[in-house]
């Protein structure tokens, strides 16, 4: 079975989680029964049987930052695809996570997963952040494992431009833009979500500062002035 693993991004890297990683994997806050040992044991396993699990997420200089992934979840009764994320105490409000998580969601998208969730705590405010700005959007409220948990999720396979209308416009010698541009709506406002967060995924592959991008400085950095537009409408 082939592996999923997420690409690289501008400043981390992923690979598969051993035994050997256990020192830093305790240093984790996972929560649960399993403990890091178990932890491990049950990642590898995923592996085995899924072709994905959570990956350790470490810088390119080999610095430790958690770990990240795909695994399987049972919400009332169904059996659902989990992007996952855990970041160091130490490293945190870096922006590590929504980075780690935004290479998940495109790795999740290749494998070819139609619908995709994240389970995270009333309380865990943080993690709602992440899972808003890799596009996904509140669904509902569970019990599971012992407590209140809101599931995030979003169709993987949804059209990311059908609030950019698919029609030629010509702009001007030597431009590539392949949209017709109209005003967004109300109506509008789940499909830019899903614009927004391919924006984010890419700026980040792009070296983009994203806590930089309220300012207009920011956008100048840009690759396209479509990514661009894309964040000025969220």
């Amino acid at each position: 079975m082939t592996l999923v693993l997420p690409a690289a991004t501008p400043r981390l890297r992923f690979r598969e989680m051993t035994e050997a990683d256990l020192p830093d994997i305790a240093t984790l806050e996972l929560g649960g029964s399993r403990g890091p040992t178990g932890w491990i044991e049950w990642n590898r396993s995923n592996y085995a049987d899924h072709g994905f699990g959570l990956w350790i997420i470490e810088t390119h200089s080999g610095e430790f930052v958690g770990d990240c992934g795909l695994t399987m979840q049972e919400v009332e009764g169904e059996w659902l695809v989990e992007a996952g994320w855990h970041v160091r105490s130490s490293l945190r409000r870096q922006g590590y996570a929504a980075e780690a998580a935004a290479a998940v969601v495109e790795a999740a998208r290749g494998a070819g997963i139609d619908h995709l969730i994240a389970i995270i705590r009333p309380d865990n405010v943080a993690s709602q952040g992440v899972a808003a700005k890799i596009g996904l959007a509140l669904e509902r409220e569970v019990h599971k494992n012992g407590g209140p948990a809101l599931v995030f999720g979003a169709d993987l396979t949804l059209n990311q431009t059908s609030a950019l209308e698919r029609e030629p416009l010509v702009v001007g010698a030597g431009s590539h833009d392949q949209y017709a541009v109209r005003e967004a709506t109300e109506a509008d406002a789940d499909q830019m979500a899903v614009v927004e967060a391919l924006a984010r995924q890419i700026l980040v592959q792009e070296g983009v500062d994203l806590n930089a991008l309220t300012a207009p400085q920011g956008f100048q950095e840009a690759t396209s002035w479509t990514l661009a537009l894309a964040l000025i409408h969220r």
